[in-house]
C-alpha cells in the first residue's frame, strides 16, 4: 500500500495518521479535514504526512483528495459516512 487518506485529524485520526507515517510500506499519508489547521498540526508530527482541507460534506472535495490513494479511513461523525463510501466507490 503506497498511499493512504484518513479523513478526520481530531484525537482518533491523528493517532492513525501517526501510527501509518510508521508504516513502511506506506509512502504518503493523506491527512485530511476540515480544519485545515488541524491537519497541518498532525503532518508536522509526521514524516509522510501531506495536510489537505478538505469539506466531506462535498463529495467532490472528497474524491479530489483521495486521488491516488489505495485506502481510505474515515474517522468522521456519521452524518459523512455515505459521502465517504461513494467516493472510495466512485475511485475504485
Amino acid at each position: 500500500m503506497k498511499k493512504v487518506m484518513v479523513c478526520g485529524c481530531g484525537a482518533q485520526g491523528s493517532t492513525i495518521c501517526r501510527k501509518l507515517d510508521q508504516e513502511p510500506n506506506i509512502e504518503e499519508v493523506i491527512c485530511a479535514d476540515y480544519n485545515f489547521e488541524a491537519a497541518k498540526a498532525v503532518c508536522r508530527l509526521m514524516k509522510k504526512g501531506t495536510p489537505k482541507k478538505v469539506n466531506a460534506a462535498h463529495l467532490d472535495e472528497i474524491k479530489e483528495a483521495a486521488k491516488g490513494c489505495e485506502l481510505l479511513v474515515n474517522v468522521m461523525p456519521l452524518q459523512f459516512g455515505a459521502n465517504m463510501l461513494r467516493a472510495a466507490m466512485d475511485l475504485g
